[in-house]
């Protein structure tokens, strides 16, 4: 893959309303039990009214506290 800079007239150069983001593909093992696990944890929290983990921050659209 070739790499280059966006010079300031080129079309790929990203506009305020255009999110670029890193694509991670190929296979995560054990996902379904690493979700089940926190989706528990999380639950456990909110029942002992403790902060809740991966939380989006809505404003920022990430969670921020990761």
């Amino acid at each position: 893959m070739e790499l280059g800079r966006c010079t300031p007239d080129s079309r790929s150069r990203p506009r305020p309303s255009v999110i670029i983001s890193p694509h991670t593909a190929g296979e995560v093992t054990d996902w379904r039990a690493d979700l089940g696990e926190l989706f528990l944890d999380n639950l456990l929290r909110r029942r002992e009214g403790r902060p809740l983990r991966n939380v989006v921050g809505k404003a920022l659209g990430y969670v921020a506290d990761g």
